[in-house]
């Protein structure tokens, strides 16, 4: 194998995370300016014959994180807390802008776009399953460049 093939391989699996039937991706978080709550998002498999649910999540970059979902009610869009996902089996949950999403709020120290930033999700049986998740810019991108194009 050569080398290139190695690194986007590297690249690839780094990108996600597995704990038992459940399989972390698209992990990113878009940053904003000081004082405003990050954005959490990611898409979490569930590929076991039982449904899972998601409590919580955590990070030590942040002081708090919540759980929280965009709805629209009579044209104007709202953020609502969310206590708990069910992920059912063979299912998908994603969290993206526009629906779920994780609040990140106060971070610990400074955080700018290219960092990776460690994550662990929390789920009911006590299991966890932690990500590295691409700190990205307010448009949600990587330093201008859109983060799912990969140049070569």
């Amino acid at each position: 194998m050569n080398k290139f093939i190695i690194a986007a391989c590297i690249a690839l699996f780094s990108a996600s995370a597995f704990a038992g039937n459940l399989a972390l991706s698209n992990t990113w978080i878009r940053y904003l300016p000081a004082g405003v709550p990050a954005g959490g998002y990611f898409t979490l498999s569930n590929n076991g014959n039982h449904p899972v649910k998601l409590k919580s999540a955590r990070s030590a970059a942040f002081g708090m994180v919540m759980m929280h979902r965009s709805v629209e009610e009579n044209g104007v869009s709202k953020m609502l807390p969310v206590d708990s996902i069910d992920v059912p089996a063979g299912g998908t949950v994603e969290f993206k802008p526009g629906g779920y999403h994780l609040m990140l709020m106060s971070p610990t120290s400074k955080i700018a776009p290219g960092e990776q930033i460690p994550l662990t999700l929390e789920f009911a049986d006590g299991e966890t399953l932690t990500g590295n998740f691409a700190v990205r810019g307010p448009g949600g991108n990587m330093n201008g460049m859109s983060g799912m194009h990969h140049h070569h």
